[in-house]
């Protein structure tokens, strides 16, 4: 899911240059457009030239009530048919204006200043973009980081565990080799044992044999005539 995201970012990230480009060419070649929505509800520019005057009536007699810069929308309340408008700028302020200072298209000027608020708002998302991308690519990799920690941690693991149990292999011969030995040192008191026995059987028997034979001996000695 973040590797998609990352690829749609990255593909609105290479786009942004294109829609940028085609902003300004649909303003550029399609002002009629901006021109009728602008238009509806009866609206009109100052033409783009210096700047004009509002005045109090619709004559040059007329007192100057203030100076329209090139672009201002106003609003057309009437118009006498002798060249001249009554207007409503945007401070709710009326006035006459000549008809050939009014256009219902939307000045260069303005259209500029549109243009180039729309080419910084696409700026500031394309930043927005950029940012968020880096920040996922960032979470992305410490993810990975994550990952390859987890995977060290799994493998330790698993060597741990196979230590654990070749120690109890190791114990369980320890305990059987101890088992033989203790098997074996008995065995060893045993023959011992009987060895001590046989030793001391035949001592005595040496013993009573010489015993045995001194008497006969010493018998004979105190009748030298039974032989006869």
């Amino acid at each position: 899911m973040m590797s998609h995201f990352l690829r749609q970012s990255w593909v609105t990230l290479k786009r942004l240059p294109a829609l940028l480009a085609m902003a300004g060419i649909g303003l550029c070649l399609f002002p009629n457009v901006l021109d009728a929505v602008e238009a509806s509800g009866n609206m009109s520019y100052v033409a783009d030239s210096v700047d004009i005057s509002m005045r109090s009536g619709p004559e040059v007699n007329y007192r100057i009530i203030r100076m329209l810069k090139s672009g201002m929308k106003l609003r057309v309340l009437e118009k006498n048919g002798n060249g001249w408008s009554r207007v409503r700028d945007e401070n709710d302020k009326d006035g006459w204006i000549l008809d050939r200072y009014l256009t219902d298209k939307v000045p260069a000027s303005l259209r500029v200043a549109e243009l180039e608020q729309t080419m910084e708002s696409l700026r500031v998302e394309r930043d927005a973009l950029e940012k968020k991308f880096n920040e996922v690519r960032q979470s992305n990799q410490i993810l990975n980081q994550d990952r390859a920690e987890l995977e060290r941690l799994r493998s330790l693991m698993q060597n741990t565990l196979k230590v654990d149990n070749e120690n109890k292999q190791l114990k369980i011969k320890f305990e059987q080799m101890n088992n033989e030995l203790m098997h074996a040192l008995d065995e060893k008191r045993l023959l011992e044992r009987q060895s001590d026995t046989s030793f001391f059987v035949s001592g005595a028997t040496v013993l009573g044999l010489g015993m045995l034979a001194g008497f006969i001996l010493a018998k004979k000695r105190r009748n030298p005539y039974s032989s006869l």
